[in-house]
């Protein structure tokens, strides 16, 4: 992926992902300080690149996912239920 533009949507979504992967578009215009209109062109730019999935299929109540941020939980909570110590019984 292009680095994003200083300043843009782009830029300021994507450490916000690690907060939030799971949004809505009004969630992720809050995050970057744009109406909920104008993070449209952001969150397709971030889907073409890879950055995020759509994971609703509701054109009303439409739902990104950022799959790799999910994944590395998935694989830290392996980790950890691997390494904790078994209950007392």
């Amino acid at each position: 992926m292009a680095k994003p533009r200083k300043g843009s949507a782009d830029e300021k979504i994507i450490p916000w992902l690690l907060k939030r992967p799971v949004f809505e578009a009004h969630s992720a215009a809050y995050a970057a300080g744009v109406a909920e209109k104008s993070v449209y062109g952001a969150l397709e730019r971030l889907t073409e690149a890879g950055v995020i999935s759509l994971v609703g299929t509701s054109q009303r109540h439409r739902a990104w996912a950022a799959t790799e941020v999910l994944d590395e939980v998935d694989r830290l909570n392996k980790r950890l239920a691997e390494n904790a110590p078994a209950a007392a019984e």
